[in-house]
């Protein structure tokens, strides 16, 4: 995998093969050993690319539960702002 100085480059390049093996491989290690960190990665995903979420083909209520257990997760450390970004998406999939 090339170097990647910021997070444009990430963001554009395309992953697959080894590369996307390893990257899989390291969010489930950070699920693993940091789960703090792996919300707040997946809810910083969820919210820049909104439209990546709701474009992906994976079934509606695996998307619900998903935003509900990270609303649960925020809601218990008191940072409801990120829980109402994320109800926000909540509404969008019900919309679609």
């Amino acid at each position: 995998m090339k170097r990647m100085d910021n997070w444009d480059d990430f963001e554009n390049q395309e992953f697959e093969g080894e590369d996307l093996n390893n990257i899989k491989k390291f969010l489930d290690k950070l699920e693993t050993d940091s789960i703090d960190h792996y919300y707040r990665l997946c809810y910083k995903a969820l919210v820049e690319s909104p439209e990546e979420m709701l474009s992906h083909g994976q079934d509606t209520q695996i998307k619900l539960r998903g935003l509900n257990k990270l609303i649960n997760y925020f809601k218990d450390r008191e940072e409801y702002e990120k829980c109402g970004d994320l109800d926000k998406l909540l509404k969008m999939i019900a919309n679609t």
